[in-house]
């Protein structure tokens, strides 16, 4: 074997051992995707390229897909709601979670919330315990989502645990400083998942595009040289 080609092909798989993954989906066709878990049969693709909401009757819909993190992440996404949220019609957006469902034991992760009633609901940031036990960790603009949000958000964690929140309240991306918060309490979390809680009259006003998420988690560790023939 040709010594620079060798050499050539080992730096390659180094490279491709340390790249970094990312999940993106701006929902393409006319349905979830089949990556997608949960209850994708109460969602479907609106004609504007949307993530929609599609239920027959009031309830809750959970969607979910696999997105393994390590400890530093940036995750990105829109939210549109087509009426002023309330506790009733409310979403969350679990950036990462534990398990596939929420009702599995010991389920806990992160999410970002939207529905309170009042004039004064936020973008909020919660942390979920495995014992059920929920505790806020950012709240953004007061009243920036009390009436027919659209809300891009970014949020990045880093290896320290620091979370920082930015939102564009107009669905673009000119982000804007929301708060910022250490916590390490949860880590290494397998799933990224939508929850939307509605009444009859909400059924199909639930929104969701231009999901992001990097990096993902994955194995790192360099190839090993195991043999090196120069015939």
């Amino acid at each position: 074997m040709n010594t620079s080609f060798l050499i050539a092909c080992l730096c390659l798989g180094a490279l491709g051992a340390t790249a970094q993954q990312q999940f993106t989906d701006t929902f393409p066709g006319t349905h979830p995707g089949p990556h997608w878990m949960g209850e994708p049969d109460l969602f479907t693709i609106h004609p504007s390229g949307r993530l929609q909401l599609d239920d027959s009757t009031g309830g809750t819909a959970w969607l979910c897909t696999r997105a393994p993190i390590a400890d530093t992440a940036v995750w990105e996404g829109l939210i549109a709601l087509d009426f002023p949220p309330s506790t009733s019609n409310q979403v969350r957006v679990y950036l990462s979670a534990s398990h596939e469902s929420p009702d599995e034991p010991g389920f806990h992760g992160y999410f970002l919330q939207i529905g309170a009633s009042g004039t004064d609901d936020c973008l909020e940031f919660w942390r979920h315990d495995p014992d059920g036990e929920r505790t806020l960790l950012i709240s953004g603009v007061e009243g920036a989502v009390a009436d027919h949000p659209e809300v891009r958000y970014r949020m990045t964690r880093s290896r320290s645990g620091m979370w920082i929140l930015t939102a564009d309240y107009s669905g673009g991306s000119d982000f804007q400083h929301q708060g910022n918060q250490v916590d390490s309490t949860h880590s290494h979390l397998d799933f990224f998942a939508l929850k939307c809680t509605y009444t009859s009259t909400r059924k199909s006003h639930f929104y969701f595009d231009d999901f992001q998420i990097s990096p993902l988690y994955q194995n790192t560790s360099p190839p090993v040289l195991q043999e090196i023939s120069l015939g």
